[in-house]
């Protein structure tokens, strides 16, 4: 990985964003790459020379990792933190770090700590809920009986004056979500599956020939028929079907439908395969003919 410093960051703090702890050990994936769609992990693996990420767009990597940091010193009865797990699932070692093991008699529950927007709490993720049950079935491996599964959504963005104003706002600073724990054998499923996606991925060549990412996995947002009134910057009513959009003109004066195109987020805005990656280039070159 290739780091810019186009916004003259001071030097103590590239050097923070820029630093790697990683302690060496050695697995053929981990588990948040087991969660990281073929595509976009291969083409990670076989350009990392040559990607080139700007430090001011890792800032809040460095606090979350930062708050981990703090979370592991804390002193706390029944826990274990950072544990580092390590099985064997088709000849791959799959190798993880659990944020914390909660201890209840013979039960034990996983946390994972992550520093996110309140936005990102509002509807569940099905990345964290595979990434949690990835960590369970390491824990299944090593003789924990796991028995719950939490997100805890520490909010970088919270604001005290709104928690006082709505009542639908978070009271806290902290979202604590239980995700879902799937059954043994399901969970063993899904791990294989997954993991035989990445074992195929790898033996393919061509970087264009790689799978390409689902529309979950793109983050894609479908295009919006906004309904406008003539003089009116704002829509009025936001549609994802033309035809409703159409319907709700019928009879009102001084409207019309602005198509907004629908939009891959992730590739767009988030991806630093994008320059690598065939679908990335030909979002890149539809946006430049159209601005032509």
């Amino acid at each position: 990985m290739k780091y810019t410093n186009q916004a003259g960051l001071p030097a103590p703090l590239v050097a923070a964003i820029t630093y790697s702890d990683y302690d060496g050990e050695s697995y053929d994936i981990t588990a948040s790459g087991l969660v990281t769609p073929p595509r976009i992990r291969q083409l990670m693996k076989r350009h990392s020379k040559e990607i080139t990420e700007d430090v001011s767009d890792r800032i809040w990597a460095l606090i979350g990792s930062v708050g981990h940091a703090i979370l592991e010193r804390a002193p706390a009865d029944n826990v274990f933190r950072e544990e580092r797990l390590v099985a064997e699932m088709q000849g791959w070692r799959i190798g993880g770090k659990v944020d914390l093991l909660r201890m209840e008699g013979e039960q034990y529950g996983i946390d994972d700590y992550k520093l996110t927007s309140i936005w990102a709490t509002k509807d569940e993720k099905p990345e964290w809920t595979f990434q949690l049950n990835v960590y369970a079935w390491l824990a299944r491996q090593h003789g924990f009986n796991i028995t719950q599964l939490r997100i805890v959504n520490i909010l970088r963005d919270w604001s005290k004056p709104r928690a006082a104003r709505e009542k639908d706002y978070p009271q806290v600073g902290v979202v604590i979500r239980e995700v879902p724990l799937w059954p043994a054998d399901i969970c063993e499923r899904n791990l294989a599956a997954a993991l035989t996606l990445h074992q195929q991925a790898q033996a393919i060549k061509s970087d264009d020939d790689l799978p390409l990412c689902s529309e979950q996995e793109r983050w894609t947002k479908p295009p919006v028929f906004a309904v406008k009134k003539k003089g009116r910057q704002r829509a009025i009513k936001l549609f994802t079907d033309a035809t409703e959009a159409a319907a709700s003109m019928v009879g009102a004066k001084d409207l019309y439908i602005e198509e907004r195109p629908g939009v891959d987020v992730r590739c767009v805005s988030y991806c630093p395969c994008k320059p690598f990656c065939s679908y990335g280039r030909s979002l890149a070159s539809d946006a430049d003919e159209a601005a032509a």
